[in-house]
């Protein structure tokens, strides 16, 4: 299944936001609701990366096994040192809240104690984020603009535009007869 969309869900004073249902179902369904990983470093954008621990201590796994980390043990372990200090483990409470401390919202710009503040939770297929509205409002813009001036041409654009549900649903069904 995995973690996908984004939600707009708001901090409370406690510093506690509610985790979607979508992905209070993934982490039933798929790690009989264990902890989570709320980690700040992990990517270089400016939010929180969020893995069900299982996932999280399969890729600190993975990363000191790899021929890097082995090339470079001292760097692996400042990294490490790092990644593990920047962590926090926390469940989810009966309410489906989860608790992140202070030091982490502050991390990603989010310094005010008092509740309200918009916050984006992030699919991100094995893992979420967690982003303030206006930084991922700017990444999102960003991130769009970046994708059709590099990977996607005037003229491909002008196709895409002119597709609809309707088409797609066409060329689709055309195929099914042959067995493609």
């Amino acid at each position: 299944m995995g973690f996908y969309w984004q939600f707009s869900v708001k901090k409370d004073d406690k510093g506690r936001i509610t985790i979607p249902g979508e992905y209070k179902e993934v982490l039933n369904s798929e790690y009989n609701g264990c902890k989570l990983a709320i980690t700040h470093g992990f990517v270089r954008q400016n939010c929180l990366v969020v893995h069900p621990d299982k996932v999280w201590v399969r890729k600190i796994q993975k990363l000191l096994k790899s021929k890097e980390g082995k090339k470079n043990p001292r760097e692996l372990n400042i990294l490490k040192r790092y990644l593990m200090s920047n962590t926090y483990l926390k469940q989810l409470d009966n309410n489906g809240k989860i608790l992140i401390p202070q030091i982490l919202w502050e991390k990603i710009g989010v310094n005010d104690k008092k509740g309200g503040r918009e916050i984006i939770i992030v699919g991100n297929f094995d893992s979420f984020e967690i982003w303030d509205a206006k930084e991922w409002e700017r990444y999102n813009q960003a991130t769009k603009e970046k994708i059709e001036k590099s990977f996607i041409s005037e003229a491909d654009l002008e196709i895409f535009e002119k597709l609809d549900v309707e088409s797609i649903t066409t060329f689709e069904g055309e195929y099914e007869d042959q067995n493609i």
